[in-house]
């Protein structure tokens, strides 16, 4: 079942809300090609949290990719995801989800019940071009916002929206978890949420401060 879907520029931490919301026992766990039936696997909050724990200030690209949902790297057919009794929570970046909707390469008649925006501005620009270099990606702001900014209005019935800042606050952060989990019925575990938002947050404050 196609659930949601977070658009998110590059070094906003879509990937961190992604883990977040699949603390979730009700939705998908992404393995990368280790679990060729994924799709099925049900695992508990507390087994999801084990995975999740990885981030590392030192290698942050190879933490990152080992959570990614199997068929972005075409071990797995999508329509395992759309037919499965659990649900998929997905993230893109807004390029790249723009073009694959465009193209038509997945999406027929079934599509995400939310999308979830990470809303960033102009005023984030310079912290997201130095955070990006540091863990040694591209950003291309300019482009990406322009997408953000369209699919925002492309998708205004079904969307939600989490303010970038609010990562940074843990009572802010937990609150639009909160919010979001009422919204989407997850029945998250909060207790797991603010563990992994700690582990996040420490790790990640060593390469803002580089």
């Amino acid at each position: 079942m196609l659930k949601a879907t977070i658009i998110y520029l590059p070094g906003t931490a879509g990937n961190m809300l992604y883990k977040t919301l699949t603390l979730s026992e009700k939705t998908i766990t992404g393995t990368r090609g280790q679990d060729l039936e994924e799709y099925k696997r049900k695992l508990t909050a507390q087994e999801k949290f084990a995975r999740y724990m990885t981030w590392n200030s030192s290698d942050w690209k190879k933490a990152e990719k080992k959570d990614c949902l199997s068929y972005k790297i075409g071990a797995i057919d999508f329509y395992h995801y759309e037919d499965s009794e659990l649900w998929l929570i997905d993230n893109w970046h807004p390029e790249e989800f723009n073009c694959c909707y465009t193209k038509k390469e997945l999406w027929g008649e079934k599509f995400y019940e939310k999308v979830i925006t990470i809303q960033a501005g102009l005023e984030h620009k310079e912290f997201l071009l130095e955070n990006q270099s540091t863990k040694q990606y591209n950003l291309d702001f300019n482009n990406e916002y322009r997408y953000l900014t369209e699919l925002s209005k492309m998708f205004q019935d079904i969307l939600l929206t989490v303010h970038f800042e609010n990562f940074f606050d843990k009572k802010r952060y937990l609150n639009e978890i909160s919010k979001l989990d009422e919204e989407l019925d997850l029945e998250l575990d909060f207790n797991l949420v603010e563990d992994l938002w700690k582990l996040w947050f420490s790790q990640s404050s060593i390469l803002w401060k580089k």
